[in-house]
């Protein structure tokens, strides 16, 4: 790949995003309106019009982007200008997937671990060096080389840097610039501190938030699919689908230059499609690109296969210049539009073989429109089961799961024809911990009969068919599940047509369940704690509010015990939070093997667990588990081969004795405890109600 880096990389016209002028011109329109924004072009002189420049896969040059900056500047008379637009631009990402990609980093250290590369995607000529980082502050260093530094690119720096812990619902970080090359520095050396703690009282409605800018991205992914589907089943023009699908790619994963090359069986030669390239130069690096391999280690070229059941495609690729690198989690953004690639020339080689099929990608397009509504692999595999007998003409379909960590592969959803009535079903899963790697082995659709192999044999016997074809559902390797067809008549017509419908129908149902599990893996995280995988703070309040109502209208009672750990600090100081974090989870073990499956037990602090314990006919009931817990908190745990006793102190509150809102009962509980911890440690207390209080309980 040595020719391939030197192309291109001396285009001026691809050094600052489009993502800093809109956010320049989404502040100038905020403050002025439309008259503003034309103000500051004519007075930047230039010729773009606005709709072009936020374009999100649109570059400018240093010097164009400066121009407008400071015709920002002088026509609101506001030197802080720069400053203002960097915190705006994260407000443009709002609801998309280069905002999600960001939060998938985790945390506003590791973002500013990742600085050289998030800021790639703003300038390809500013050269950022993470200079040291922790929890709560980091100081990073930049440099323009080649070029006189702005004051107002400086301003733009530390807006966007101060948004970081805001991604996290943090406030935003204090930013400092302790070194500045406008001042005569050798370079910039900015420092940005935040406060993680401003987080801790992030509220239910700021995680359903969260959670729904991840539907809306996951809903944005649906669409571009159902809208590459149209197009396919009303033009033969499949070269303009791969350019859409390019310039979309460029949008994901922001890069200057992006290449596209592709072959179906007929073509001659191959398609190429591309940004940023000129003619001569794409002809060249798609040459490279064919012919190098796709996991090179050049962390300034992304490069994914287009690949299918049908097989190879070709490669889709993006690139930065030299000294700059992708972030890792942009490689399945990647290959998500690989993915439509590879669907869009799949379903362009159905249509070169046969135009008759206009009712078949009709019902594809159905069944991608029905999958992106739905919210559960159930009901993925049920709209799958429906609409095969459409697609592929066949008379029984039927939707298998796969548990991965069961090693269980079970019926989901079936559907027969009305006509005939199928065999009664086998068992209702097979198990079997070598059948995820023998489905993956499958590259095409299998005819499976009673003879075949076992383990295959073994899945369609689920089904009740004497024989079906087998199609594994599959996504970046993982299997998701399997698809069985069948007839009641004569058997099925093994040919390529129903390979490659099999094949479309399989693979937007994978990409629905691909979806569902991060939607399912996003929502677990929002509610749970991290370490120890219980309930966290929010879902444990959210819990006991709810109990409370049911047990206000069924007269029940219920309990609430706080657990405290006696010594954990000691383990945390004396062996690291490593070892600390793993005593957590084996206390969480403990705690779950205490309870009934209907209660619930939670992490709501450090070392401090709630449990809501459901259904109490006595108090003596509640403090009977509160003994347990005691009793096997109190013995030893075995930690890396170290022997750690640590013990608990528990507080329990009953309703409706002792309150009749979360945070009476839970102050009452954890009052309760402290009593124990004062009497000693390593035993329980319960709550007292005073006469007073159960004289306004009796008159309530």
């Amino acid at each position: 790949m040595a020719d391939l880096d030197r192309v291109g990389d001396s285009d001026s016209a691809q050094q600052l995003a489009n993502s800093m002028i809109g956010a320049l011109l989404g502040v100038v329109h905020h403050i002025g309106g439309d008259a503003c924004v034309s103000n500051v072009l004519a007075r930047s002189r230039e010729r773009r019009s606005a709709a072009d420049l936020r374009r999100p896969d649109g570059w400018s040059s240093y010097e164009q982007g400066l121009a407008l900056f400071r015709a920002a500047a002088d026509v609101l008379d506001d030197p802080d200008i720069g400053r203002k637009a960097g915190v705006e631009v994260f407000r443009q990402y709002a609801g998309t997937e280069v905002l999600a990609l960001l939060r998938s980093i985790g945390s506003p250290a590791e973002m500013l671990r990742a600085y050289p590369a998030i800021s790639a995607k703003q300038s390809t000529i500013t050269r950022s060096e993470v200079v040291e980082v922790d929890e709560t502050h980091g100081l990073i260093s930049v440099v323009t080389p080649g070029h006189k530094r702005d004051p107002l690119f400086c301003g733009y720096t530390l807006g966007a840097l101060s948004q970081f812990p805001v991604l996290f619902g943090m406030e935003p970080a204090d930013v400092e610039e302790l070194e500045c090359q406008t001042r005569g520095d050798d370079r910039c050396l900015i420092r940005v501190g935040w406060d993680p703690k401003s987080s801790v009282e992030a509220s239910l409605e700021r995680e359903v938030v969260a959670l729904r800018e991840q539907v809306l991205v996951l809903t944005k992914r649906f669409e571009s699919l159902e809208s590459v589907a149209k197009d396919l089943a009303s033009t033969r023009d499949v070269n303009s689908m791969l350019e859409t699908i390019t310039r979309r790619a460029g949008v994901a994963v922001r890069a200057p230059r992006y290449l596209l090359v592709a072959q179906l069986p007929g073509d001659v030669a191959p398609r190429i499609h591309h940004v940023g390239f000129t003619e001569v130069e794409a002809q060249k690096a798609a040459h490279h690109l064919l012919h190098s391999d796709s996991k090179m280690s050049d962390p300034s070229r992304l490069v994914v296969d287009i690949e299918s059941t049908r097989g190879h495609f070709g490669r889709l690729a993006a690139f930065y210049p030299e000294q700059y690198h992708f972030l890792p989690q942009e490689r399945s953004l990647l290959m998500a539009y690989a993915g439509h690639a590879a669907a869009a020339l799949e379903t362009a080689a159905a249509l070169d073989d046969s135009r008759d099929r206009n009712a078949t990608l009709s019902a594809l397009l159905a069944l991608g429109k029905a999958l992106a509504a739905v919210s559960t692999r159930t009901e993925v595999a049920q709209r799958l089961a429906d609409a095969v007998p459409v697609v592929a003409g066949v008379d029984q379909a039927h939707v298998l799961l796969w548990e991965p960590g069961d090693a269980l592969l079970a019926r989901a959803a079936s559907t027969a024809s009305p006509l005939h009535a199928p065999r009664e079903p086998g068992p209702a899963a097979v198990q079997n911990v070598a059948l995820a790697n023998r489905m993956l082995e499958m590259s095409t659709p299998t005819v499976v009969g009673a003879t075949s192999d076992p383990i295959l044999a073994s899945i369609v016997s689920l089904t009740g068919l004497a024989q079906g074809v087998l199609v594994p559902i599959t996504a970046r390797n993982t299997l998701l599940g399997a698809l069985v067809v069948g007839s009641d008549g004569p058997e099925l017509r093994a040919d390529d047509a129903l390979w490659e419908r099999l094949s479309g129908a399989t693979s937007l149902a994978a990409t629905a369940l691909d979806g569902v599990a991060l939607l399912e893996e996003v929502r677990h995280q929002a509610l749970h704690d991290p370490v120890t995988d219980l309930a966290n703070s929010r879902l444990f309040e959210d819990r006991v509010t709810q109990s409370l109502s049911i047990a206000r209208r069924n007269g029940n009672s219920l309990a609430l015990l706080f657990v405290d750990l006696d010594r954990f600090k000691l383990v945390n100081d004396h062996h690291g939070h490593k070892v600390g974090d793993e005593l957590l989870r084996a206390v969480a073990e403990r705690l779950l093997v205490t309870v009934r499956e209907e209660d619930t037990v939670a992490r709501i602090g450090g070392d401090e667990f709630g449990i809501l314990l459901q259904r109490m006919t006595h108090t003596s009931h509640a403090e009977g588990v509160a003994a347990e817990v005691v009793a096997a908190l109190g013995e030893p745990f075995v930690i890396r081969g170290l022997t750690l006793t640590i013990g608990a102190s528990v507080g329990v509150t009953v309703f409706p004795e002792d309150g009749d809102t979360y945070d009476s009962i839970v102050s009452r509980a954890d009052s309760a405890m402290y009593r124990a911890k004062a009497d000693g440690r390593g035993r329980f207390n319960t709550h007292q109600p005073t006469p007073e209080s159960r004289l306004r309980r009796a008159q309530a």
